[in-house]
């Protein structure tokens, strides 16, 4: 994946820790509203990968990181419902 990419991910995995840590449903309200910000991105760009620049590479990208994604937003789901409890 892309390097600045990683780097994304590093700091939502520590976001999700501190989130976690800290018991803090704020963070992890924030947190998964800029998560699935950045899906939404990623969607519309593999949209445009697909059907207009028909760049099926970085298309295939984009799918590694939207399914990065969706486990980064179920991690933030089983947190809350870890403070639940």
């Amino acid at each position: 994946m892309a390097p600045a990419f990683l780097m994304q991910q590093m700091e939502w995995r520590e976001a999700i820790e501190d989130a976690r840590t800290g018991k803090s449903v704020v963070e992890l309200d924030r947190l998964s509203d800029d998560l699935r910000a950045a899906h939404r991105r990623i969607e519309a760009q593999l949209t445009e990968l697909i059907d207009v620049a028909k760049d099926y590479e970085s298309a295939r990208e984009a799918v590694r990181q939207l399914r990065f994604m969706d486990k980064l937003i179920a991690e933030v789901g089983d947190v809350y419902e870890e403070l639940e409890t």
